[in-house]
């Protein structure tokens, strides 16, 4: 519904090169810095940037709630296959 897309929480991460993740896969964070919750989160956004001598990751993600997580495992086996 339009008031639990308003509640769930989005992110933005940067971290080192993870090219095999894509939109639409769920994932789960670990080691978060404060109170913030280790999802799951959905990947809305996927950035791959490629500098000299490496590279990094730039991710927006939404934490799914437990109806929402049903369909987006599906959809991130679905995109395997």
């Amino acid at each position: 519904s339009g008031a639990a897309a308003r509640a769930a929480l989005t992110i933005e991460l940067r971290c080192f090169l993870l090219p095999a993740l894509r939109p639409g896969q769920a994932i789960e964070l670990q080691r978060l810095p404060g109170d913030l919750p280790g999802g799951p989160f959905l990947l809305t956004r996927v950035e791959h940037r490629l500098r000299d001598g490496g590279g990094e990751t730039w991710l927006t993600a939404e934490q799914l709630t437990p109806p929402d997580l049903l369909g987006a495992l599906l959809g991130s086996i679905g995109s395997l296959l």
